[in-house]
């Protein structure tokens, strides 16, 4: 849900100038963006970086975003939505989006119309507040669907912003069709044991101290795969440096990291190797 921060900064007049800085090539920062497939010097940060990071964060070293290397300084996409793409192609998972019945929620600015020239049957755009990229608005906790609808849901960093983590879950289980796959990208904290989510911490204030960001909801722990997996998934959990040997990831601004969340729904045969 940065993408549209990101394009709102870049509008910035200080913003400005330094994106049109980071699009100079400079001999020896070469950056290149895999959305708009086109070569900068430098991705901008995400406000003013880990100056602007809380400290518990840092502290328990939470997998998430890159605050450093966030904005493509031509399309104002991030380093999530970067790292997405390239695990789709890499894992082969995009050609399956041939022909399928995808449900994108909360649709990033640009990925939408790359993930469309694959040729789906049905590509639905949702989100709970409208936009420009939406064709549908509805809420996760009630979606106006029927049971086994999608092969495919996408919710890249969706699932800290919910309320009712266990209402959305089986909801996301309930519209996908048997054999169907859900990518639920999501910061966690491998140095935490349990997800953390304490309803006392009400304000924006505590939310960016304790979660990260001020319309985050809860902070995920090393629990989240079981905690999906509960809700009728099969965890397929892939990693930066498995799926994407060789890739440059300072040249692709994306986070070594950031795994994968990959999913199977359980009623369906093994996922492919």
């Amino acid at each position: 849900m940065q993408t549209g921060k990101a394009l709102r900064a870049l509008k910035r007049p200080g913003r400005v100038a330094r994106a049109l800085c980071a699009r100079v090539p400079i001999p020896g920062l070469r950056r290149y963006c895999v959305i708009c497939e086109r070569h900068a010097s430098a991705f901008l940060p995400f406000r003013r970086g880990l100056k602007d990071c809380s400290p518990l964060m840092l502290a328990l070293e939470v997998v998430g975003g890159d605050p450093v290397n966030c904005a493509c300084p031509w399309c104002g996409c991030t380093d999530r939505d970067r790292h997405l793409l390239l695990y789709l192609r890499a894992t082969g998972l995009i050609e399956s989006f041939r022909g399928s019945r995808i449900l994108h929620l909360a649709p990033e600015a640009h990925l939408p119309a790359i993930l469309e020239r694959e040729n789906p049957e049905l590509y639905v755009r949702t989100d709970l507040m409208k936009g420009l990229t939406i064709d549908l608005q509805s809420d996760l906790t009630c979606l106006p669907f029927e049971d086994g609808s999608f092969d495919i849901f996408i919710a890249n960093h969706v699932l800290e912003h919910v309320l009712d983590l266990s209402t959305c879950l089986r909801e996301i289980a309930r519209v996908l069709a048997p054999g169907g796959f859900a990518v639920l990208q999501t910061p966690y904290s491998p140095v935490l044991t349990r997800t953390f989510r304490d309803p006392a911490i009400t304000t924006e204030s505590m939310r960016f101290h304790a979660y990260g960001q001020e319309d985050h909801e809860r902070l995920f722990g090393s629990d989240i795969f079981r905690l999906i997996a509960e809700h009728g998934f099969k965890a397929d959990i892939r990693h930066h440096d498995s799926e994407l040997q060789g890739t440059d990831a300072k040249e692709m601004g994306v986070n070594v990291r950031e795994p994968l969340f990959l999913f199977w729904k359980q009623d369906q045969p093994s996922p492919p190797s």
